[in-house]
């Protein structure tokens, strides 16, 4: 049974007349007449007698015919679900976010998006960058925004923003009056940093590494507003992602060291999806966060 043959049984009804519903349907007589025979036999049961004057419903087709009704309905509103969603104009977004991207960049991200695509709903999980792509992988997420990439054949991972890593320190701090900071002797300041074990710990550890330089005082913290607590009342300095801190560089609570050399590549931020998703709304939100991060 499809909505074909559906659709064909309550036309034949309404017109009375199988050469009617046909012109109405756009069809020939002979394929009407083969929709409405298979049916009949996948009912196992005659719904129309046929005679000169016309056609008829058998009591089957009477008992049948509500049935088909609600069948034809239910079809039909389900096609108009389906084309929204295909074309973003309904549906729900539910993805994965590192945390970093939940507390620093979703907030201004989503009010903007959700004012222009109020219909949306959203639903996000936040969790390490590694936990998200893990997710992905398993299809327990439809798409992530991630810290970093992986490389496999299921995923693609789209850049949608570099940030560069800044020796941050309060305004107050002695290294502010400088016009520029060697590196060897920041890291001989009290240095706040991600525990290791992180992956933003070894990507600072392994540049230093590749200069022979070592931290002489760290202070392991898996928090950053506690970090940027710390540091802006004058208690030592850290090298943080420019996300992480840009409002605070903007009010001036912050400021950015001016390092002779600064050897850290720029951090990424990605969109990563199975390269089968095409979900509408997706491509919709997936073009908004590429505009929205170039405005960063």
């Amino acid at each position: 049974m499809n909505d074909l043959q559906i659709e064909t049984f309550l036309e034949v009804v309404r017109h009375n007349n199988f050469s009617k519903a046909a012109q109405e349907l756009m069809i020939p007589q002979p394929t009407l007449t083969h929709r409405l025979k298979q049916l009949e036999e996948e009912l196992d049961e005659m719904l129309f007698y046929r005679s000169p004057k016309g056609v008829s419903l058998t009591l089957a087709g009477k008992r049948f015919l509500p049935y088909a009704r609600q069948i034809y309905d239910a079809m039909s509103r389900g096609k108009k679900e389906i084309l929204a969603v295909s074309k973003g104009n309904s549906g729900l977004l539910s993805f994965g976010a590192s945390n970093a991207l939940s507390q620093y960049v979703l907030p201004s991200l989503l009010e903007q998006f959700l004012h222009s695509h109020p219909h949306l709903q959203i639903n996000i999980i936040a969790n390490p960058s590694d936990i998200v792509i893990e997710k992905l992988l398993e299809r327990k997420y439809t798409f992530g925004l991630t810290r970093h990439f992986k490389t496999d054949p299921d995923l693609k991972f789209e850049l949608l923003h570099e940030d560069q890593i800044h020796l941050a320190a309060s305004p107050h701090h002695h290294f502010s009056k400088l016009d520029k900071i060697d590196l060897e002797e920041a890291c001989k300041e009290p240095l706040f940093i991600y525990p290791e074990g992180t992956f933003f710990h070894s990507v600072i550890e392994k540049t230093l590494l590749s200069l022979h330089i070592r931290i002489q005082n760290p202070i392991e913290i898996n928090h950053a507003e506690l970090i940027k607590s710390l540091v802006k009342s004058g208690f030592g300095i850290s090298l943080l992602p420019g996300l992480y801190i840009k409002k605070e560089l903007e009010s001036g609570e912050l400021i950015s060291l001016p390092l002779s050399h600064n050897p850290f590549l720029p951090r990424g931020t990605y969109i990563a999806y199975n390269k089968d998703y095409t979900d509408g709304s997706f491509q919709i939100f997936l073009e908004f966060c590429r505009s929205f991060f170039q405005k960063l």
